[in-house]
């Protein structure tokens, strides 16, 4: 009596990710290919097809999955950034580092090259998942800078000062303005990227965008 053929355990989730976000990094979000793939998942292609009858279903997961694996990543951010640092500043610190392990990954540096557009929409378009992921990090990186400052005012038109939004409202304006500084190419170099986050920060934030306490350089 013949034995049944084996059939092959599918790979982890994460692994499947992470091989489709090298696929991408290393061939272009467009055509990653469903067998180069499965190839570095360690699996044959039926397999991704059975679990992903869509391909593009499987490129929005891996992207979705990256980018909460980059988010949580900064949100740990190296303590050294934040020795007796005031709010803003620990803001800004904070924003910046998430910025540049943004700019850094491998998969932002393929998308720079290729299509700079795909994740540029993804993180400006108010319906997409990759969007609601970065606002709501962002969302709660504000609410903190929130609790640990005075309350934001604005001038009116009498000279007044009035209460201003809080902060956890201006991420939108916060994605629309700091990720593309980490998506579009750049003649810059790094310190010079990062001292503009810092500014745009502070700008948003304060009077002035020019802060001594920033111009140290973050590691």
């Amino acid at each position: 009596m013949n034995a049944r053929p084996r059939v092959m355990d599918p790979p982890p989730q994460r692994l499947v990710y992470e091989a489709t976000l090298q696929a991408m990094a290393e061939r272009g979000v467009r055509t990653p290919g469903l067998q180069n793939i499965a190839q570095l998942a360690g699996t044959h292609r039926s397999l991704l097809y059975r679990h992903w009858p869509r391909p593009r279903l499987l490129l929005s997961e891996a992207l979705a999955y990256g980018l909460d694996m980059l988010l949580q990543h900064a949100a740990e951010p190296p303590q050294s950034l934040f020795t007796r640092l005031p709010p803003l500043c620990e803001l800004a610190a904070q924003l910046t580092y998430a910025t540049r392990l943004l700019r850094e990954h491998p998969l932002t540096a393929s998308l720079r090259q290729r299509s700079p557009d795909v994740l540029l929409e993804a993180v400006s378009t108010s319906d997409h998942p990759l969007y609601w992921a970065a606002k709501s990090w962002l969302h709660q990186r504000l609410s903190d800078y929130a609790r640990n400052s005075a309350p934001l005012t604005t001038p009116d038109t009498a000279g007044t000062a009035s209460p201003a939004p809080a902060p956890a409202a201006y991420a939108p304006v916060l994605l629309l303005t700091l990720v593309p500084l980490a998506l579009l190419p750049s003649a810059l170099p790094e310190s010079d990227l990062d001292r503009t986050t810092r500014a745009l920060v502070h700008g948003l934030f304060s009077p002035s965008p020019d802060c001594s306490t920033c111009l140290r350089p973050t590691t």
